[in-house]
């Protein structure tokens, strides 16, 4: 019964030092990256940038709104080929895509 015993807490033991390694060899998440790949708020929250990947046609359709007192509210939209975040929308815009 001793061996019984012995045996399963080894089993506990090295399952314990197994779940940890593997934990241990993820790598770390992106901070802040998850409530950034659907939407951006840039310049003072005057212009609101969102993304929404389109899987049949393998592309991304971005969002980009603007509202200040000179432009009143202004909306584009323009698409980029596959699957792209906020972020990437943001750095096309910026470039001069959908103006």
């Amino acid at each position: 019964m001793q061996l019984v015993g012995a045996i399963k807490r080894t089993v506990a033991v090295l399952l314990a030092v197994l779940v940890t390694a593997c934990i241990g060899a993820l790598p770390p998440a992106e901070a802040g990256r998850k409530n950034f790949d659907k939407t951006v708020w840039r310049q003072k929250g005057d212009l609101f940038i969102r993304s929404t990947y389109q899987k049949p046609q393998a592309r991304t359709k971005c969002h980009a709104t603007r509202t200040s007192p000179r432009f009143k509210v202004k909306k584009y939209s323009f698409y980029l080929p596959g699957r792209h975040d906020a972020r990437d929308c943001y750095e096309a815009w910026r470039r001069g895509a959908g103006r």
